[in-house]
């Protein structure tokens, strides 16, 4: 359907699309911040501007929100992805991002009329990130299921790994484990509990007592490790 892209004065760009199931006009914001505006298709762009405009300090409020939370990646990182540190380096050509695989470096080369911290470069960064935890977790994370499984006498049926944006993992009832790819981020010992907490729920699918038992017999105390597992924020990259 047809869509018209603008920029206003405080919130920036803004996305106009017609949609032919719309019945009123709906505002997003984009994990950048960036506001989507879904309209009927005999709505008047002007109308949806004046909607926008109408709403400005709530969007200008979430905008301010989002920025707080949004990582943004420097040269003088050090995020690990599991083997891998990523390395930012300024280049020479003008608009131009590439990046590569250099030894245990993921290597992101900005251009320097940009600089690292502009927005298109920052997301060819994050892009590039995902793809690499995507990559790891996608060799690692069944291989270890199997391994820790077999150890423990566990059973399951099959393993998916995802990019999940509030949970680093779970299990269904039919013993299907979902896992994160950003746990290619956390300490192995903290991904083995990630993975052996979703092995007790293919027994007991609730943290009743019983679950708790279950890893309290493989950990000694799992309370203390599930402790640690909240100082890492699964939306860390978002």
């Amino acid at each position: 359907m047809a869509k018209q892209t603008i920029r206003l004065e405080e919130i920036g760009e803004v996305t106009l699309q017609k949609r032919r199931n719309a019945v009123n006009l709906r505002i997003s914001l984009s994990s950048e911040g960036k506001v989507n505006v879904s309209m009927p298709t005999c709505c008047p762009y002007e109308e949806a501007i004046k909607f926008v405009q109408a709403k400005s300090e709530w969007i200008i409020n979430h905008q301010q929100k989002i920025k707080k939370r949004t990582y943004v990646f420097t040269p003088d990182d050090e995020l690990k992805i599991r083997e891998y540190t990523l390395v930012l380096r300024k280049g020479v050509e003008r608009g131009k991002c590439k990046s590569g695989l250099e030894g245990q470096n993921l290597v992101v080369v900005y251009p320097p009329d940009l600089g690292y911290e502009h927005e298109w470069v920052q997301g060819f960064i994050r892009k590039n990130v995902i793809e690499l935890l995507r990559m790891e977790a996608k060799f690692y994370l069944p291989y270890r299921v199997e391994e820790l499984a077999k150890k423990h006498n566990f059973t399951y049926n099959r393993v998916f790994v995802k990019n999940l944006k509030t949970k680093w993992g779970s299990c269904s009832a039919a013993r299907n484990i979902n896992l994160n790819i950003h746990l290619m981020r956390l300490p192995d010992e903290l991904i083995d509990y990630i993975i052996l907490h979703e092995l007790a729920h293919t027994k007991e699918l609730n943290h009743s007592k019983r679950f708790w038992d279950i890893l309290h017999r493989i950990y000694g105390d799992a309370s203390i490790i599930d402790a640690e597992m909240k100082k890492y924020r699964v939306d860390f990259l978002e």
